[in-house]
């Protein structure tokens, strides 16, 4: 899996929510957003708690200590009933950047009857994931304000401590890590060739980004049938077409390699893209090119020096159909077969809206 979720994404086989994110606001009229203008530090926050989860969000408590790539939903609860709010009064939430959250980007807060109360934005500041929520136009005058979020997280790194510090309103708060701890282990060459979802889908997501990896233990113990180049046949399903003609979406290669330095325990570099091989001295190239009889299948090579002590990965786009955004009730499925083997692993992605008002 990415040494980091930031750079290289979310994994999934079945990833439901790109964040998880519920809003409750008690206000009676509606209104339009407004700028976000000054923190509102008389805001008061109780129930901070980190919740082990599926990646649907579901909550899994085990006991365990928690690992890289383990989900967790970050729940608090504001008050703003004391606070006398104002449109453009803003609260923000900085969470350790052993988390990143699972979708950015601007959402909507709705009032009680559905008109826009405010946003909420998810983003990742100076390498921080940070939420700042905005009140709009909508709770003029209103001062029974109150909520809950839950703020769906993925881990991306690790940590000795038992407790998360969380800041909100520059104030901080120590929330009890799940398991005691965030616990990396040690890196080892893969044994398997997976397939994941790169980045969660996004509610106006056009792409998605999917890993195919190919593990150094997986390659060592197959390699006389492997052969060289490297085969792959990626077969897509309705709704989504493989990507080949966008510049900034080009195939890549990575290669993975163990980092005891690394926030996870491994790093990774690029050493291919479609039509620029060699990248970083690497000597690989990759290739890539739709199927002439199936236009759901695209056929990917790559060749270079392999080293069985690390991981390789080709990461590339899907785009939907008609060059539209996610269809929010539909699941979009994508399996990779290395060809000499016949090996194969399907992923699936789908948005679930889980922004609730």
């Amino acid at each position: 899996m990415p040494s980091s979720l930031r750079q290289r994404g979310i994994r999934a086989l079945s990833l439901g929510s790109a964040f998880l994110i519920t809003l409750t606001l008690f206000v009676l009229s509606g209104g339009q957003t407004v700028a976000r203008a000054a923190i509102n530090d008389r805001i008061t926050f109780t129930g901070l708690e980190l919740i082990r989860t599926d990646s649907d969000g579901n909550p899994q408590p085990n006991g365990q200590p928690l690992v890289p790539w383990d989900n967790v939903n970050f729940t608090v609860n504001y008050d703003a009933t004391q606070a006398n709010p104002q449109p453009g009064d803003s609260f923000e939430i900085d969470l350790p950047n052993y988390f990143v959250i699972k979708g950015r980007g601007t959402y909507e807060m709705k009032a009680a009857d559905g008109s826009p109360a405010g946003e909420c934005l998810l983003e990742d500041r100076a390498g921080k994931p940070r939420v700042t929520c905005t009140f709009g136009a909508a709770i003029a005058g209103k001062t029974d304000i109150a909520g809950t979020l839950i703020i769906g997280l993925q881990v991306d790194g690790g940590s000795d401590s038992g407790q998360a510090r969380i800041t909100i309103n520059n104030q901080d708060y120590d929330v009890p890590i799940p398991g005691g701890q965030i616990q990396v282990p040690a890196y080892k060459p893969s044994p398997n060739q997976s397939k994941w979802l790169h980045f969660a889908i996004g509610k106006d997501a056009t792409h998605v980004r999917w890993i195919i990896q190919m593990g150094g233990a997986y390659w060592e113990r197959n390699k006389a049938q492997l052969g060289d180049p490297i085969a792959i046949t990626d077969t897509v399903d309705d709704g989504h077409s493989f990507v080949l003609d966008e510049n900034q979406r080009r195939p890549e290669l990575f290669q993975v390699c163990g980092d005891p330095a690394a926030a996870v325990g491994y790093s990774e570099k690029i050493i291919a893209r479609l039509n620029e091989p060699n990248l970083n001295g690497s000597g690989f190239t990759l290739n890539a090119a739709a199927d002439p009889g199936d236009p759901a299948k695209t056929h990917i090579t790559f060749t270079g020096p392999i080293n069985k002590d690390c991981n390789y990965r080709v990461y590339y786009y899907t785009k939907f159909s008609d060059g539209g955004s996610v269809n929010k009730g539909q699941r979009y499925t994508n399996t990779s077969t290395f060809d000499a083997t016949g090996d194969s692993t399907q992923a699936v992605g789908y948005y679930v809206d889980n922004f609730q008002a």
